[in-house]
């Protein structure tokens, strides 16, 4: 490639980085306008628009630190305190410099900003239909978020798969029970069953992911036993007990009568499958010695 066309890319590269620039400024204006208009009106749609107005400027510029900080702004009015403060470490981590981050995070910490605070008694309708917005775009958010995590393809007796499982759905249930509660309140006078149809989708992946924990407790409960068992039978090894024989091989059809169950729940038990087959070289090994010994 000759000087010119070097110079040529450099300049096409150039404008395409000016109009991208460009398009952030624009659509990172759009929604700090938004959320100027819902300080006036509290119309919580607004703060949906500026959130996708801002999922436009991160595509674009995914380290335009003034648009995380309003991000963060944002959930902080939709009382999503979590999502905030992510969202403001990461607008730190690009531009530690930028004052209204710090100061928002510095308020955060210290819980000095007061919660969202809706009408007073006398408009009670006018509280209700904000409540219903803002709990409308929560479940929107929040069934994104959960459609796009990363859930163990199956369950596992592995400590590090159940510790995640359980994390997963203390935090999911959480939220659930925090929805549920908004939904009682929304219920009182207005008709929540589109809220509830919107939810549904997070409520299946909740239960799966419960279940998926559950079926990992199941693993790891068996798989201890198996352990405990091969234990068990290393050490009639040093020492064999004919008398022993019977209850060990009684323990044994029961593990292989559980593994059978697991297996007729269509959970798998590959993980298991080792260590009976371990649990079962054992046995054989136990039963050869008390019959060479029987024949002596």
């Amino acid at each position: 490639m000759d000087l010119k066309s070097l110079q040529d890319v450099q300049i096409l590269t150039q404008a395409r980085k000016k109009r991208r620039m460009e398009q952030v400024d624009k659509f990172f204006s759009a929604a700090l306008e938004q959320v100027n208009f819902y300080t006036e009106t509290a119309d919580v749609s607004l703060l949906q628009d500026s959130l996708q107005r801002l999922s436009e400027t991160l595509k674009l510029s995914s380290t335009h630190a003034e648009s995380y900080y309003l991000m963060a702004y944002v959930f902080y009015l939709l009382d999503m305190l979590p999502e905030a403060k992510n969202y403001l470490e990461t607008a730190l981590s690009f531009k530690p410099t930028l004052i209204l981050a710090q100061d928002l995070q510095r308020h955060l910490q210290r819980g000095e900003f007061p919660p969202l605070q809706f009408p007073g008694p006398d408009q009670k309708d006018l509280d209700l239909d904000e409540l219903y917005d803002r709990v409308e775009i929560r479940i929107q958010i929040k069934v994104h978020e959960i459609i796009c995590m990363e859930i163990p393809a199956q369950p596992s007796p592995q400590s590090c798969i159940r510790n995640k499982l359980s994390e997963m759905g203390q935090s999911l249930e959480e939220e659930y029970r925090y929805l549920n509660q908004q939904l009682q309140k929304i219920d009182q006078e207005i008709d929540i069953g589109e809220l509830k149809i919107k939810l549904r989708p997070f409520e299946i992946r909740l239960h799966q992911v419960k279940q998926l924990f559950q079926q990992s407790q199941q693993l790891f409960e068996i798989l201890k036993r198996l352990q405990v068992e091969i234990e068990q039978v290393q050490a009639e090894l040093d020492f064999p007990r004919a008398s022993h024989l019977e209850t060990i091989l009684d323990h044994c059809d029961l593990l292989a009568d559980q593994l059978d169950e697991l297996v007729n729940q269509k959970i798998p038990i590959s993980e298991l499958e080792p260590t009976y087959q371990e649990l079962v070289e054992h046995v054989n090994q136990l039963q050869e010695l008390l019959e060479e010994a029987a024949v002596v």
